[in-house]
């Protein structure tokens, strides 16, 4: 269950989520909470909405590996978490490791532009392609 939707109206800055804060702030989104983490397995219970996902190891706190975006449509949280637990996604989730992964979201109204904002400011090893940038400045 996502917590408190805040729209956001300042400058694109990013501020990623911490154990001290679960906050994020991008212009292009939204300022909110970050879902609580669910196991992936569990991804039926993701949004059929569009957003920003974390997929990695632990729960409290999630050690983020791989950052997503569900751009809407066809495309929502929901669908993108079902395929990554179905090995059509990430080559880094495997049939050996997906059961031990949890994942947590954010609903977004630009996933692209949030998703590059958070890949400028955090590691995510799992994301390999290059994203393109984000123009919202």
């Amino acid at each position: 269950p996502v917590r408190d939707v805040i729209p956001c109206y300042a400058t694109a800055t990013v501020k990623p989520a911490t154990p001290s804060s679960d906050i994020l702030e991008v212009a292009c989104c939204f300022a909110m909470r970050w879902s609580n983490p669910i196991p992936l397995s569990d991804y039926q219970n993701a949004p059929l909405e569009r957003g920003v996902y974390e997929i990695g190891f632990g729960k409290n706190p999630l050690e983020a590996k791989y950052l997503g975006k569900a751009m809407g449509g066809s495309s929502t949280i929901r669908s993108r978490l079902s395929s990554h637990y179905n090995l059509h996604g990430n080559k880094h989730i495997t049939s050996d490791n997906r059961d031990g992964l949890f994942v947590r979201w954010i609903q977004a109204s630009h996933p692209d532009c949030a998703k590059a904002k958070m890949l400028q400011k955090n590691n995510y090893p799992w994301n390999e392609k290059r994203e393109p940038e984000c123009d919202s400045d």
